[in-house]
C-alpha cells in the first residue's frame, strides 16, 4: 500500500479543528475517546504524527527521512473553524495512512465514526412531512418501511456509489439471518431481520408482521434526502444490535457513508 507522509502543517491544523471541537458543547461526545487515552489533544496529535511518520518509514525504509515534528508544548493552540466534510476527509485520510495497529490510530477511527454520527444526528432533510421525523423513543415499524424504501430507491440511483454494495445484499446479505437458505431475500429479508434484533435489544413488543409494497412517500425526496434518512436509522440501530445482524448493518452503514462523504452527486438540492 502507498503511504502518505503528512508534515507539521497539517498536523498543526488538525490540533485546531480539534480544539474548535473542543470548545463546542454540542460535540462534546466526539472527543471523548481522546480523553479517555490522552492528557490532551496535544499529546494525541503528537501520537498521531509519530504513527504516520513510522508507517512512512516502514514503507520507503531507503527514502531520505523525516524528523518527528512535535507539537510545541509551549505554545497554545488556537481554535480553527471547518467544513465538517473536508475535515473528515483530511482524518480519513490520516486512518488510511497509518499502517499499524497503534493506540493512536484506536482513537482516530473511534474519533472519525463519532464525528460522522454527529454530522449526520445534525443535518436536516429538506422534507419537512412529519413522517420522516424520527421518534423520540424506540423506532416503529414505519421507519423500518422507509428504511426498507430507502435502500431499495438507493439500489436502483444511477447516481448513487452504494447501489452496486445493496445489490449485493441479494446474494450475500441473506447469510447472517439464515446460513442454510439459499433463497433470493435481498433488502426486505435484512431490514426485517435488522428490524426484529432492534426490537428485541430495546425491549420492545413486535406487534406486526414486516411488510413492504409501493409507496409514494419517496416519490418527491431526492438523493440527499433518501440517503441522509437511511442513515440517521442506521445511526439508530447500529448502537444498539449485537452479534451476526450487526455485520449486515455495520455493511450497509459504510457503503453508505461513503456516498454521504465522497459523492459528488450529493447536495441539499438533489
Amino acid at each position: 500500500m502507498s503511504t502518505m507522509y503528512f508534515g507539521a502543517v497539517f498536523f498543526n491544523t488538525i490540533a485546531k479543528q480539534l480544539t474548535c471541537v473542543n470548545e463546542n458543547p454540542s460535540m462534546e461526545k466526539v472527543l471523548i475517546p481522546v480523553f479517555e487515552q490522552y492528557k490532551n489533544i496535544r499529546e494525541f496529535v503528537n501520537d498521531l504524527s509519530k504513527a504516520n511518520l513510522r508507517s512512512w518509514r516502514e514503507a520507503y525504509p531507503k527514502a531520505n527521512r523525516f524528523r518527528h515534528n512535535k507539537l510545541p508544548r509551549t505554545r497554545v493552540i488556537l481554535s480553527q473553524g471547518f467544513d465538517i466534510q473536508c475535515f473528515l476527509k483530511e482524518l480519513n485520510s490520516l486512518d488510511y495512512n497509518i499502517d499499524y495497529e497503534c493506540k493512536a490510530l484506536l482513537v482516530l477511527k473511534r474519533v472519525n465514526e463519532n464525528l460522522l454520527e454527529y454530522w449526520i444526528d445534525t443535518t436536516t432533510l429538506n422534507s419537512e412531512s412529519a413522517m420522516f421525523k424520527l421518534p423520540e423513543g424506540p423506532l416503529t415499524y414505519w421507519n423500518f418501511r422507509l428504511l426498507y424504501e430507502a435502500l431499495d430507491a438507493l439500489k436502483f440511483n444511477a447516481f448513487a456509489h452504494c447501489s452496486s454494495g445493496l445489490k449485493e445484499l441479494n446474494w450475500d446479505g441473506v447469510r447472517s439471518f439464515n446460513p442454510n437458505n439459499k433463497t433470493c431475500y435481498g433488502i426486505k429479508r435484512a431490514v426485517g431481520g435488522i428490524r426484529v434484533s432492534y426490537l428485541r435489544n430495546v425491549d420492545a413488543r413486535i406487534n406486526e408482521k414486516f411488510e413492504v409494497g409501493k409507496s409514494n412517500e419517496l416519490v418527491d425526496m431526492g438523493l440527499h434526502d433518501i440517503l441522509l434518512y437511511a442513515l440517521k436509522i442506521l445511526v439508530c440501530v447500529k448502537n444498539v444490535i449485537v452479534g451476526e445482524t450487526k455485520d449486515v448493518v455495520d455493511k450497509i452503514y459504510n457503503s453508505l457513508c461513503d456516498d454521504w462523504l465522497y459523492n459528488r452527486n450529493i447536495s441539499e438540492n438533489l
